[in-house]
């Protein structure tokens, strides 16, 4: 993970200003100050010029089908910089839901895992899709010198001239002159910034041409020159967007590289939209530190409810949460970077042993997982490591049979040192936070069962009424 060093970059910023007789003290008013204006992304893009960080990445994309929406910690769309990292991360997940597919496959450029002849996720490489690269250019000038806050309105006013975006619109917003930081990190934005810094934090105006160098010195480069060719020269993988379209059958998405080039493409996508003349066009701002948000509806269509509209988006536009699992499980998975989808999909269907019946599938996911797991009539326990030392109780429920886990029931979390179980006449209570919170009523419960319990978990159980 990226950590940038903003206590380096504003020392270097200091002596570059002192050798220029410009005399701000690298202290706590500088190190704010450029805290607000250059933030993570712009400290991101200058170590990638720079050549201090590693910008390569092979974007790969999770799909989580509609029956596992909501029901564990994936969004509908998700990035991850390798395969192994995808397959690490879906992995993951299914071990921490116990969801199991019964059916992993190649289908067309993708990996799919199915349950009940149900999409759990797909997994593929990202494909960027065609556009119009002179309109990329136009849509990347349209973002110079424009901040995250209080600048919604003027970039709408500039995309207004892409052919099909003239329609686009945005709420207004207070103009917030203490935060000058760029909507999305942009070489050319770097000087821009830096002047209005100065200018505002400090009173200082300096001309175009010294704040160029004052950059470069900034992030560790001789001259503007140099660190400009570095950038013209720099192969930047940044985190794509893309392109949803719940309404077409089935649901498509259209990634680009970055953010101009997805304008560009929302302008092919709205021209072939047949309701075009009744389709409003929101930007809604900076979504993420490197892309903005824009959602296209017809009002035709829209719920209204007592107190807010709710829009049915026609499409979107904006970045996936990029995801990862952690390096050791994307290690063990390095060897699908470089197999063929079919090998990968045969080896899984034997790693989550998709023939096997449930307690042999919790075994391997306790292997894998370090956790200890329990089953009791209709529950299913399992003890957990959740970091920092704290280990935590899950509570799910099987369905008839024992079989599997019943998706459609939410699990009940608690850090078990925080848990209590109670026995009372009706059956027996997990409660969680010293007592305060129920986490699960157990039915059908001996004092065998209970005995069972309190040595998987160590919670003592006691005899009472649980607190109202």
């Amino acid at each position: 993970m990226f950590h940038p060093n903003y206590t380096g970059a504003v020392a270097l910023l200091s002596k570059s200003l002192a050798s220029r007789d410009i005399l701000i003290p690298p202290g706590k008013p500088l190190y704010d100050a450029f805290l607000n204006y250059f933030e993570d992304n712009d400290m991101y893009l200058a170590a990638s010029i720079m050549g201090t960080v590693d910008t390569k990445r092979d974007w790969h994309y999770i799909e989580v089908g509609e029956s596992r929406e909501n029901k564990g910690s994936l969004e509908f769309i998700n990035l991850t910089d390798s395969f192994a990292s995808a397959i690490a991360t879906v992995v993951d997940e299914i071990d921490s839901t116990h969801i199991y597919p019964d059916a992993i496959r190649v289908v067309g450029n993708s990996l799919q895992f199915h349950k009940n002849d149900e999409l759990m996720y797909k997994v593929g490489k990202v494909e960027f899709s065609p556009f119009d690269q002179a309109l990329s250019e136009r849509c990347r000038a349209h973002f110079k010198g424009i901040r995250s806050y209080g600048d919604k309105s003027r970039l709408v006013n500039r995309l207004q001239s892409i052919p099909n975006l003239e329609r686009l619109v945005c709420e207004e917003e207070p103009l917030l002159e203490d935060q000058g930081n760029s909507m999305v990190a942009m070489v050319e934005n770097f000087p821009i910034f830096m002047r209005s810094m100065l200018s505002t934090r400090f009173n200082i105006e300096i001309k175009q041409s010294v704040a160029l160098e004052i950059v470069a010195e900034t992030f560790g480069a001789k001259s503007w020159n140099v660190f400009k060719a570095a950038a013209d020269k720099l192969s930047f993988d940044s985190k794509p967007v893309f392109i949803y379209m719940p309404n077409t059958q089935p649901s498509s998405q259209l990634f680009y590289k970055n953010i101009f080039d997805g304008l560009a493409g929302l302008s092919k996508v709205v021209s072939g939209y047949p309701g075009i003349d009744n389709l409003v066009i929101e930007l809604t701002g900076s979504a993420t530190p490197d892309t903005v948000y824009v959602n296209a509806y017809n009002p035709a269509n829209d719920k209204k409810f007592d107190f807010y509209t709710q829009h049915q988006s026609e499409f979107e536009l904006f970045a996936p949460v990029e995801v990862s699992s952690d390096d050791e499980s994307t290690e063990n998975f390095a060897w699908v970077n470089d197999a063929p989808f079919g090998d990968v999909a045969s080896q899984l269907n034997d790693i989550l042993l998709v023939t096997s019946p449930l307690k042999s599938r919790l075994a391997a996911t306790s292997e894998r997982k370090n956790q200890r797991v329990l089953s009791i009539g209709k529950y299913l326990f399992t003890v957990f490591d959740a970091g920092q030392g704290r280990d935590y109780l899950k509570v799910e429920l099987l369905v008839s049979g024992g079989g599997e886990v019943n998706s459609m029931v939410k699990p009940a979390i608690t850090p078990i040192y925080k848990a209590e179980i109670v026995v009372q006449g009706d059956g027996v209570m997990i409660l969680g936070d010293y007592g305060h919170d129920k986490i699960a009523a157990l039915n059908d419960f001996t004092d065998l069962d209970i005995k069972r319990l309190t040595d998987f978990t160590g919670i003592k159980a006691a005899r009472g009424t649980a607190v109202q």
